[in-house]
């Protein structure tokens, strides 16, 4: 739900809906935004999960949010807009595949636009924009550059490990 009580007019709810006892919404582990700049990628709950499955050398779990604290956290996944969300009221579990530090960030699919897709893909940034609240389209040399894949290993920045790494202390 929306904060006007609103519901979304997207596939998970229809899933839901039609399925209410078979779906299940599963956050794997991940990191967000920290503000509308894309650059801006800081870890969730400022860090605390992270550090506390580093702590506890755990690269392989998974569990209900319910039934957990990490589910009482706010929600800040999802910056964009303002909301009184926790983790639990959005997902229903949550699974921790590998340490942060292990993360690769990939952007891109290998020759996934040609030519006659491009004003689709266009099309589909808008929209992403507009749920994101912006409003900057973005030009076809910045759009093209999805259509090849680039891997960054070093994605996960010293000040990602210290926001972590000060709940270890």
């Amino acid at each position: 739900m929306y904060p006007d009580n609103e519901k979304p007019d997207n596939v998970g709810r229809f899933l839901f809906e039609k399925y209410p006892e078979r779906i299940a919404n599963v956050l794997l582990n991940t990191l967000t935004f920290g503000s509308e700049n894309e650059n801006d990628i800081i870890a969730i709950s400022d860090g605390k999960w992270d550090a506390s499955f580093k702590y506890l050398n755990k690269d392989n779990i998974g569990f209900d949010l319910k039934k957990s604290p990490f589910g009482k956290d706010y929600f800040d996944l999802w910056p964009f807009t303002e909301h009184h969300f926790t983790y639990s009221d959005v997902f229903n579990g949550f699974i921790h595949y590998t340490l942060i530090e292990k993360i690769k960030l990939v952007s891109g699919v290998q020759n996934i636009v040609d030519s006659s897709f491009l004003p689709e893909l266009k099309r589909r940034n808008l929209l992403v924009n507009k749920a994101r609240g912006v409003n900057f389209p973005l030009n076809d040399s910045i759009l093209w550059k999805y259509n090849n894949k680039k891997v960054n290993k070093k994605f996960i920045t010293d000040s990602i490990k210290m926001q972590i790494d000060k709940w270890l202390k």
